[in-house]
C-alpha cells in the first residue's frame, strides 16, 4: 500500500476546500471520492473530472482564480438568475404544450 491508499489498496479521500456554491444554498462538502481498481488511473481520473463539472467546481475555481468587483459580482448573480428563470418558464411552457 502506498501513499493516498487506504488498507484495500484503493485510493484514499482527495478532500479540497469546502465550497459553497450559490448563495442561499446548504454549503456542500468539498469531499470527493473515487475509487481507483487495479491501478486504472485514467478511468478514475474520468470519473473525477466528471464530478467536478457537475458540482460546479471547475467553474468555482475560474471566478475564484481572480478578484471580482462586487459591482461584476452582483451583475453576474442577476444573469446567472435571469438564465434559471428563463430554463423554467421554457421547462414550465414545454410541459403545457404536452398537456393541451
Amino acid at each position: 500500500m502506498g501513499p493516498g491508499t487506504d488498507e484495500k489498496g484503493r485510493a484514499a479521500d482527495v478532500t479540497g476546500p469546502g465550497f459553497t456554491i450559490g448563495e442561499g444554498r446548504r454549503p456542500r462538502s468539498g469531499r470527493v471520492t473515487i475509487e481507483v481498481f487495479d491501478n486504472q488511473i485514467e478511468p478514475a481520473l474520468k470519473a473525477l473530472k466528471k464530478q467536478m463539472l457537475n458540482g460546479g467546481i471547475f467553474k468555482e475555481m475560474k471566478r475564484r482564480a481572480y478578484y471580482e468587483k462586487p459591482s461584476v459580482k452582483r451583475k453576474r448573480k442577476w444573469a446567472e438568475a435571469r438564465r434559471r428563470r428563463r430554463k423554467a418558464l421554457r421547462r414550465t411552457a414545454g410541459l403545457e404544450d404536452r398537456d393541451g
